[in-house]
């Protein structure tokens, strides 16, 4: 049967679609990994769709008041493009609505050009930075900084204090157990009991927060709660996952007080986004350290999503259906099964042998970090700060981002942070800018709100409950300084191979590892790969041919694997990977273009893998 595509919008962002199939001369999508950058290349490129519609009667003119769509032309529009046989229907591109631009003028055509892109340019433009990382996985970081970009909802909890606890009650939350004590004693984690429930309330926040309590400072950051921060209204403390996603609603809830209602076992409302659009494999190691040097102010969240595909080895692309995947690096290295064998069908070949995929010195770059246990100045304000006065509604405020930096003014990280600020060492108030006149550091006429802990960076808002303004000098930030020391670089050579083609250097760096170990795993397996030349197929063009063999070739996902064989270019059985999908529709034509890049078509070890799990002559261990 005959291909039938459809184009629809949801000009309404409300999941009514609206078939614009009718008005479509023609249609480009191109999506996956940037062609010809196999080794390069672990993010892919934003995914693009390009409508070209009939625009006569100005349905798609932003500024007609009149059309039928006016009011709702407006970007970030979910869009999809499917392709059916009548039987099957196959998604080809979702993505949103980037540009509407009718095509004006006397002598224009009268046709509009809408532009869309797929998620991953929501994450080229949302910068972002997180709270320390520590012992995670490459994808349990991507979903993080995902969620962090797109807003995703942060899982929560409360717990509702009915009357004040007794002394030796407690509270766990996210594994870390407070004890309410009348008279606190050196032990950790003791919360003072208040004269009323509120208090009691507010001295747990303070504790769970590392702020000032009520006449007791809950020091220091080492015993701050890690990936919660608490907000209190009335005698209702609320306990808030600061990473959001559903990996907040893991953290527990317990508790061992008559005094204390809790709203569950676990924290709830914590969502992935996007909603049904994610596939994340588990990375293959926990990386020590991560998010030290990433700043809102400059940190892109692509960026931070490519840092961690590269350290794993993995790729981080979005599927034809909208899906936002990361594959992990063992995922390459098990048994390929083919999804389409092309060998005398119709099909256009290109492929090469050159030098430009040989490598015979290949340099593996990995990070360690050290935290220095010393407490340190990481950050200082270089300028004086006014605070607004007061407001009839409420406290002036005025809120600030101070980086943590070495002395040489770079970026690093920060952990256990001296909290609550000390007035007198960490920060001076008073009513006149050059630090005279009458002395507010001690007065609650000034305060310090919740303070928000980044792995690189500090958010501090500041409340002046006076009449007139006030300014903060001398503040500062101490804690101990997480620095990057000297990058380990393996390498690995072969010399028969420089001999024929000369030094050709491949450079690879892991930004997040400090596994020496797996570095020269990784250089090892580069260098016996790619040493010598091979036929890489760059792509195959198949042009109105929807079905090969009893295959639909839009039924054809990223990363999945071709069977090639040509006669012309002696290619029997060689295996592909389609790394990218270009396709180009018209009324009575279609092209699609298959990016690939060869897949390693050795046998490697794969545990419980049968015919692949015993080690012997014809199987080896994968990176």
């Amino acid at each position: 049967m005959p291909t039938t595509f459809t184009f629809e919008i949801d000009w309404t962002n409300t999941g009514v679609w609206v078939d614009e199939s009718a008005n479509v001369f023609a249609a480009r999508i191109q999506i996956g990994m940037e062609p010809g950058a196999a080794l390069e290349s672990v993010v892919a490129h934003v995914g693009t769709c390009t409508l070209t519609l009939d625009n006569a009667t100005q349905r798609y003119s932003p500024d007609n008041a009149s059309g039928p769509l006016y009011g709702n032309l407006l970007p970030r529009r979910p869009v999809r493009v499917r392709a059916s046989d009548g039987v099957s229907t196959w998604m080809l591109f979702r993505g949103y609505v980037q540009q509407i631009a009718p095509q004006a003028g006397p002598q224009g055509r009268r046709q509009a050009i809408i532009t869309c892109v797929d998620a991953l340019a929501l994450l080229r433009s949302a910068r972002i930075s997180m709270d320390l990382q520590q012992n995670k996985r490459a994808d349990q970081l991507i979903a993080g900084i995902v969620n962090l970009a797109l807003g995703a909802p942060a899982a929560s909890g409360t717990l509702t204090f009915s009357a004040n606890p007794a002394s030796g009650d407690s509270v766990t939350i996210a594994g870390t157990t407070y004890t309410f004590r009348t008279t606190l004693t050196p032990a950790a984690y003791e919360v003072k009991i208040g004269a009323t429930r509120e208090d009691t309330a507010a001295n747990l926040k303070a504790a769970i927060n590392s702020e000032s309590g009520y006449g007791t400072l809950y020091a220091s950051g080492t015993l701050r709660l890690p990936g919660i921060v608490a907000s209190l209204s009335a005698n209702v403390l609320t306990v808030t996952a600061t990473l959001p996603g559903a990996a907040g609603n893991s953290y527990t809830l317990a508790k061992n007080s008559s005094a204390i209602t809790l709203s569950g076992s676990t924290f709830s409302g914590g969502a992935d986004y996007p909603t049904g659009l994610t596939s994340y494999a588990a990375g293959n190691e926990s990386l020590a350290i991560a998010a030290d040097r990433w700043i809102a102010a400059r940190t892109l969240a692509l960026d931070a999503v490519e840092e961690a595909t590269r350290t794993e080895q993995g790729r981080f692309f979005v599927q034809r259906d909208g899906t936002l995947t990361f594959y992990e690096r063992r995922r390459f290295f098990k048994p390929l099964v083919s999804a389409l064998a092309l060998n005398t069908d119709p099909f256009e070949l290109d492929a090469a042998q050159g030098i430009g995929n040989v490598w015979n010195v290949v340099k593996v770059t990995s990070y360690p970090r050290a935290t220095v246990g010393a407490l340190d100045v990481l950050a200082r304000a270089s300028t004086v700060m006014r605070i607004p006065p007061r407001t009839p509604t409420g406290p002036g405020m005025r809120t600030v981002s101070l980086h943590f930096r070495d002395s040489a003014g770079n970026v690093i990280g920060g952990t256990g942070l001296a909290l609550p600020l000390v007035g007198g060492t960490d920060y001076t108030v008073n009513d006149r800018p050059d630090g005279t006149g009458f002395d507010y550091t001690s007065s609650p006429a000034f305060a310090f709100g919740t303070l928000d802990v980044r792995g690189s960076e500090i958010v501090i808002p500041m409340l002046n409950y006076a009449t007139g303004p006030l300014y903060v000098t001398k503040l500062q930030v101490r804690g101990q300084a997480i620095t990057t020391y000297d990058p380990v670089t393996q390498t690995q050579e072969d010399a028969a191979s420089q001999a024929a083609y000369l030094k050709r250097v491949l450079t690879v760096d892991l930004p997040l590892s400090a596994d020496e170990v797996y570095g020269e795993a990784l250089a090892c397996y580069l260098l016996d790969r790619y040493k010598a030349p091979f036929t890489e197929v760059r792509h195959v063009i198949i042009c109105n041919e929807p079905v090969i063999g009893s295959v639909n070739v839009f039924s054809i996902n990223l990363f999945d694997v071709l069977s090639l064989t040509d006669a012309q270019t002696g290619l029997s059985g060689l295996r592909c990977y389609v790394t990218g999908i270009d396709l180009d529709i018209t009324a009575r034509h279609f092209t699609l273009t298959l990016h690939t890049t060869r897949a390693d078509d050795r046998i490697y070890w794969n545990l419980e893998t049968t015919g692949y799990g015993e080690l012997g002559t014809n199987t080896r261990l994968a990176v």
